[in-house]
């Protein structure tokens, strides 16, 4: 009728965008609609460009007149699964489909710097079903064939043609599951328009109070010990309910087991998860307050697993005192969250599934809880889901005075003092991660040092003094390359103006920050003309990635030798060669491969 194909002229600007051929119309169905002639046509056509052959297939569907056509190709995009397109259509409503454009376009903003960040084959398996199966098969294919860079430009290929409204979020789920938190503060569509960075904020080689929270840089491997084994140990003492501690691990307990808000602070391996197991099981028994309800969050997903199954094992699977249930991932989008939580006793989940409960209302508030334990703590800073969890927590006791609020424990084998140059320095940070946890206890073993090496092994450090080069031929040939990227970047746009860092030194945390700084402002930048603006940003981003390449060659080569700094380089620009290689990227490889050619550096590859 000519209604439908009205709507279907209003829809086809969402199926070029989203409708790839070779998908579409490998089905007999398809033949229906478009003639065999056609077909072949439209599929050659993808091979150059699948935008234009969508719209080549469009047309097509446009002019047909035999009855049965419309329900035809809708039966088509329900079969081949794109679902959010064929509800779309149904409905002649895109509104959701339009909603995901601003972060499309994000996205292909910083396309160039993302894509030489991450590994595709790390993130695909947590994305769930944003993606069809082929596609995930397509990117494992190019990047074993030609490395991360080109499986990443595919992936944002494919994610940008996804009809799922979904994958913004999986996406940056998955970043920060993989911990690529460069990319993930590039993804973040909420940031405001760039905060001004100065010389002021960055002092030396370190960089403090750009934001209003410390990072600290720190992970630990998970602590799953063998029950057993700990119940086998000389030195220890049972408790009531039958786990046996180590004197230290006892020591360790005592502040929580009062009740206080405490960090517990101890060497990887030494048993921290059997310290909170000992800790829940007293909170259980004791808790003087509603019935007892905890929480027990891991920041990654086999961390968790892990965690999972030691409190599932503990306590018992089916046990009906002490009901276990555990939460991850994209479980989250698919459980009713708010009745696990309501039905058990103690609920093992990764920090952002409590974080989407909140803002959903799923869970009204935290004072549901009795005891939040938070493993690997230290990374309650910044935007991490445990700071905002803490933030949630602060803004509600600050609101509501008398409100009963749950015990916060934190588990770390390290407080986080990180690069600070001073004991002062470190103080206030150490502080700092206290107040963001609402914790004035610090647990440390000071009573049972001696036990607590015999478990615990660390190595021996030797540290020796080593001077730098007077004259290093390798620093001054990729300084004067990072100096012609930045001329070449001037070219496009006057990048000195998108940050007040001034006084930047190659080869250091400060240009790093510079480069972060001016990224960011490039995601906010804008142009009358969008076209131009597009350009520009993508230009912008692949220079300021190539310089990050660089600048960590040259913090390698400080720190380590010359032919890893190169090896770094090489392997690099062989991705880069694989990978859409188009002329800016031509220009900039053209750069690495005039080094060799520099006479003052043969000495180096020699």
């Amino acid at each position: 009728s000519h209604t439908v194909h009205f709507n279907v002229q209003r829809a086809a600007s969402h199926n070029v965008f989203v409708l790839r051929p070779l998908l579409n119309l490998n089905k007999d169905i398809a033949l229906a609609c478009v003639c065999t002639d056609m077909v072949e046509t439209i599929l050659s056509e993808e091979v150059k460009s699948v935008t234009s052959a969508t719209e080549m297939l469009m047309q097509n569907l446009m002019a047909l007149d035999q009855p049965g056509w419309f329900i035809a190709f809708v039966d088509i995009l329900n079969a081949e699964g794109y679902t959010g397109l064929c509800e779309a259509i149904k409905q002649w409503d895109f509104k959701t489909i339009e909603s995901m454009e601003p972060f499309k376009l994000l996205l292909e903003r910083i396309e160039q710097s993302i894509t030489k960040q991450i590994k595709p084959t790390e993130i695909i398996p947590l994305m769930g079903e944003c993606l069809f199966d082929r596609e995930y098969e397509e990117i494992r294919a190019v990047t074993d064939r030609k490395g991360n860079i080109a499986g990443a430009q595919k992936l944002i290929e494919l994610l940008k043609r996804s009809d799922k409204c979904n994958w913004y979020k999986s996406l940056t789920l998955a970043l920060q599951s993989c911990n690529y938190q460069t990319a993930l503060d590039l993804m973040d569509h909420d940031t405001d328009n760039g905060k001004a960075v100065d010389d002021n904020q960055v002092n030396g080689d370190e960089v403090n109070g750009y934001e209003t929270t410390v990072r600290f840089e720190f992970r630990e491997e998970a602590e799953v010990e063998n029950l057993s084994e700990n119940q086998a140990s000389g030195a220890s003492s049972e408790d009531s309910d039958g786990i046996k501690l180590r004197n230290y691990q006892k020591e360790l307990c005592i502040s929580a087991s009062r009740g206080e808000n405490t960090i517990i602070c101890a060497p990887t391996g030494c048993g921290k998860t059997i310290v909170a197991l000992a800790i829940c099981e007293n909170h259980l028994r004791s808790s003087p307050r509603q019935k007892p309800k905890i929480v027990f969050m891991a920041t990654k997903v086999d961390v968790y697993e892990q965690q999972h199954k030691l409190f599932l094992k503990h306590f018992g699977e089916g046990n009906e005192d002490v009901r276990v249930a555990g939460i991850c991932g994209e479980m989250g989008d698919h459980l009713p969250v708010g009745m696990y939580v309501e039905e058990n006793d103690i609920i093992v989940l990764t920090p952002q599934i409590l974080v989407n409960a909140l803002k959903s209302k799923a869970v009204q508030s935290l004072s549901i809880f009795t005891l939040m334990i938070f493993d690997e703590c230290h990374n309650t800073t910044g935007k991490h889901p445990y700071n905002v969890l803490m933030t949630n927590y602060l803004d509600y006791k600050m609101s509501n005075r008398n409100a009963a609020l749950p015990q916060i424990v934190g588990l770390t084998a390290s407080v986080g003092i990180g690069n600070f140059r001073n004991t002062e320095e470190a103080t206030n940070n150490i502080c700092q991660l206290c107040a963001n946890l609402d914790v004035r206890v610090i647990s440390t073993v000071q009573e049972n040092v001696e036990e607590l090496r015999s478990f615990v092994h660390n190595p021996e450090k030797d540290f020796f003094p080593v001077e730098k080069q007077s004259n290093d031929p390798f620093l001054s040939i990729i300084s004067k390359i990072m100096s012609n990227i930045e001329d070449l970047a001037t070219t496009v746009y006057n990048i000195e103006s998108l940050s007040n860092i001034q006084t930047k030194d190659y080869g250091t945390q400060k240009y790093e920050q510079w480069i972060v700084d001016v990224q960011k402002k490039c995601r906010t930048l804008h142009l009358n003309d969008k076209m131009e603006e597009s350009r520009v940003c993508r230009a912008l981003f692949n220079y300021t990635e190539h310089l990050r390449k660089y600048n960590d060659a040259l913090i390698i080569n400080d720190d380590a030798r010359t032919k890893d700094a190169l090896d770094y380089l090489e392997a690099f620009f062989e991705q880069v060669r694989n990978a859409g290689f188009d002329e800016t990227e031509q220009k900039l490889t053209a750069f690495f491969d005039g080094m060799y050619l520099n006479e003052s550096s043969v000495s180096l590859w020699s």
